[in-house]
């Protein structure tokens, strides 16, 4: 049996997220995103690139710890 192939259709502010859930499902589709109301936008992309950022903490946590690691060895002349 072939693989299935689909299209989803959302908002255009979900479209990223939900083609990356897809591809993680391994599933071979395609994204649409119909248009969004003027009003609703500031508020939907930064729920958006909130969501990817919780998707994505150990990234975050991992280079935050990096860079104050750095910032430690950096002071190291001055705090101890």
């Amino acid at each position: 049996m072939a693989s299935p192939q689909f299209l989803f259709v959302t908002n255009d502010y979900h479209v990223f997220r939900t083609s990356t859930y897809a591809r993680k499902l391994k599933m071979k589709g395609d994204g649409l995103g119909c248009r969004t109301a003027g009003y609703y936008i500031p508020s939907d992309f930064i729920r958006e690139f909130v969501a990817l950022c919780v998707k994505l903490k150990w990234l975050f946590v991992f280079f935050y710890g990096l860079l104050f690691l750095a910032l430690l060895l950096s002071y190291k002349g001055i705090l101890w």
